[in-house]
């Protein structure tokens, strides 16, 4: 298994500056966002259509300060 953190550890890390040999391979390589669309597409699962309009309406609602994802119901500590 290779992992590795696209963006550093945080907002203030810039990882290139200490490996800059391997971050300009991670760069290069598709997030995993675009491979499993492009997987997606290849099964038929979803047109390239499709993923173009989920990517946009997504992007949109991100602009605008819409939940994306809702947060989980509280759970009492017991």
């Amino acid at each position: 298994m290779f992992c590795y953190r696209r963006l550093g550890h945080n907002e203030a890390d810039e990882p290139s500056i200490t490996q800059p040999s391997i971050y300009r391979m991670i760069r290069a390589l598709p997030t995993m966002r675009q491979r499993y669309a492009e997987k997606l597409i290849a099964e038929g699962t979803i047109s390239k259509t499709q993923n173009e309009a989920m990517v946009a309406d997504y992007r949109q609602a991100l602009d605008e300060g819409r939940v994306v994802y809702p947060p989980a119901p509280a759970r009492s500590a017991t």
